[in-house]
């Protein structure tokens, strides 16, 4: 399936707690904001990303990738993160879904399954399978994802920089999809 920039880019996607709004190059400064708490990044591989120049690094590759968004809370129209689409692969129909964060005050409320929940009812809209890659001592993440019904795959090198990163691969299917909001 040919699939246009547009398609992968909606320009916000909703539920009753979050906007997911396209992230832009203004957005830069307030994004920052969030991402500056060095809490955020204690269990995840880069830990200096708090550090405005590590940051430009993830800004530029989410503004890069398939489609990136604002995690928005409706209630406050608050910026509480981001989460990437990115590498969509036409060959195999799979889409990874990550470099997701949220400030702290958000990690225990469900704001990442809802993030994660209207990307992928986006994302299988046109492909078979979903990927996600997490730190191997991210567990929150990790506890998530089986959440979502998102199943191990295997043990992944990530290059960052001159630095291999160990990482999980998650993955789920269309169908364990469709199972998972059946059940959940």
């Amino acid at each position: 399936m040919n699939l246009n920039v547009k398609q992968w880019r909606p320009d916000s996607l909703e539920n009753d707690r979050l906007r997911l709004k396209l992230l832009r190059e203004e957005d830069f400064e307030n994004l920052f904001k969030v991402a500056s708490d060095p809490s955020i990044w204690v269990e995840h591989p880069i830990k200096n990303r708090y550090q405005r120049e590590v940051f430009q690094g993830y800004f530029n590759l989410a503004l890069s990738s398939t489609a990136a968004f604002l995690i928005i809370e409706k209630a406050s129209d608050k910026i509480i993160g981001c989460t990437i689409l990115h590498n969509y692969n036409e060959q195999d129909s799979s889409i990874p879904i990550g470099f997701t964060f949220l400030a702290r005050d958000y990690w225990s409320r469900e704001y990442n399954i809802a993030s994660k929940r209207l990307l992928m009812d986006h994302a299988f809209q046109f492909v078979e399978n979903i990927f996600f890659l997490v730190g191997k001592d991210n567990i929150r993440p990790q506890i998530t994802l089986k959440k979502l019904g998102a199943r191990l795959n295997c043990q992944v090198e990530y290059k960052h920089g001159d630095q291999n990163i160990p990482q999980f691969q998650y993955l789920i299917s269309r169908d364990d999809w469709k199972e998972t909001v059946l059940n959940y």
